[in-house]
This record gives structure tokens, C-alpha cells and sequence, in this order.
């Protein structure tokens, strides 16, 4: 393989991609790699061949060339090595829209509502990618509600073969607790034609975590059509 000799006399190897071939290097001799966007094409580059954000910036590395987001953390990677640009903005590189306070305190605001809602993800063929940009969703829309025990409890579940609950209604002492326990989330792939009833366990929550005077809202997220049945929410 050939490499190339610095000025301090140390050899330089080239990386290889996950093509196959040499990635080129920045100003600093560190690799550059590919970024793929949500459409799975390839990040426009500035001049010197470095991936852009939505900013017109250069996406920032660490000393060995990975792509990081917004908080320092390496872009994750897909099945083939590429680095896949999402987030939890615009900025960085996120498939999820962020949303606009401005927008919400001009037409509804939910901080002062009384509610307890339970996000279900249905995750039969659905990728890692759609569920944790689901999860990134769900942290985020927790900066605009009011987490206090007395105002708003959330909760989360998913599955299709298994229903798992790393957050039962109302299971956390704060806002980080919450976050702490959606992070902790680890995606299985199911492709499995078993399934058990999703509803059950969305109505077993507010039975087994009831209040009073409250208004419980269920949002079902799934990567196939959903249809309604009489008052049952049908997963096609």
C-alpha cells in the first residue's frame, strides 16, 4: 500500500472507505470521510473536500477524522461503514424537524395542560434509524411540556413480537431521569410475523398509572399503515 512521509518524518497510510478505496485527507493529514444524508446520498463538500452541515460549515471531526454532531458525539454508522448525519436539528443533521416555540406559544401551548401521554412505537420492519430518530423526537418534545408530577406524565413503550416498558407512565423522578432511562433504549430488529395486540398494553398503562381529571392521549408511531376498527386502533 502506498503512504506518503511528513515533514517530522513519520509515515502517513491512507484509509480506506467503505468502497474500497483511499479516503483523502484534510489540512491536519486527517481521513475524511463520507457522509451520507437522510435521503442516503452523499453530504455536499466544501473546497477542500470536507462535508458541510445545513450551516454551510464544515462538519467538525475528532483527531481521527469521525464526523460528530452538535454534543461531540461520532455520527452513527449504517451497515456498509458510511456515516449517517442525523441528530436532533437541523444543525445537526437530524431527520427530525425541530420544533418552533415561537409557533407554539402563538397557537397552543401544552406546558400548562394537564395530561398523560403515552408514546407507543410499533416496531415491526421498522430500522434503527426511524426508531432512534423516534426517540430523539420524544426527548425533544419533553422541552415543551411541563414535566412536574401535578401537570404532564409520559411514558413510553414499543415492540411488536414483545412489548417492552423502559418507561412506565409518570417512572421518573425528573426531565434527565426520563432522558436517561429513553438513552438506555437498546433497538432489536424484528421482523417476526408474531405480534401481540399493541393496544393492551397502551390501556394497561393508564390502568395501572391512573389519575383523575387528566387527559390521557395515546400516540402510536409505526413504519406500516395504521387503520381504525370500530374504537381499535388496527396495525396493517
Amino acid at each position: 500500500m502506498c503512504c506518503r512521509q511528513m515533514r517530522q518524518g513519520n509515515y502517513i497510510y491512507p484509509v480506506i472507505g467503505p468502497d474500497g478505496s483511499p479516503l483523502p485527507t484534510d489540512i491536519h493529514n486527517r481521513p475524511i470521510y463520507p457522509v451520507l444524508g437522510p435521503d442516503m446520498s452523499p453530504l455536499p463538500t466544501d473546497n477542500s473536500g470536507r462535508p458541510i452541515g445545513y450551516d454551510g460549515k464544515a462538519i467538525p471531526t475528532d483527531a481521527a477524522g469521525a464526523p460528530l454532531d452538535g454534543q461531540g458525539r461520532p455520527f452513527p454508522t449504517d451497515n456498509r461503514g458510511y456515516y449517517l448525519r442525523i441528530g436532533e436539528g437541523p444543525e445537526h443533521g437530524s431527520t427530525v424537524v425541530l420544533w418552533s416555540t415561537e409557533s407554539i406559544e402563538r397557537l397552543c401551548s401544552p406546558k400548562n395542560l394537564k395530561m398523560d401521554i403515552l408514546f407507543a412505537i410499533y416496531t415491526r420492519n421498522m430500522t434503527k434509524i426511524v426508531f432512534d430518530n423516534i426517540l430523539h423526537a420524544i426527548n425533544q418534545f419533553a422541552d415543551y411540556v411541563d414535566l412536574s408530577p401535578d401537570v404532564t406524565r409520559v411514558g413510553l413503550i414499543y415492540g411488536s413480537k414483545d412489548i417492552v416498558v423502559p418507561l412506565p407512565l409518570g417512572g421518573y423522578q425528573e426531565k434527565e431521569h426520563m432522558r436517561d432511562k429513553i438513552r438506555g433504549v437498546v433497538f432489536s430488529d424484528d421482523r417476526s410475523n408474531e405480534e401481540v395486540p399493541l393496544d393492551r398494553s397502551v390501556k394497561q398503562q393508564f390502568i395501572m398509572f391512573p389519575r383523575t381529571q387528566t387527559m390521557k392521549i395515546a400516540i402510536v408511531i409505526a413504519q406500516e399503515m395504521m387503520r381504525y376498527e370500530g374504537n381499535f386502533l388496527k396495525i396493517v
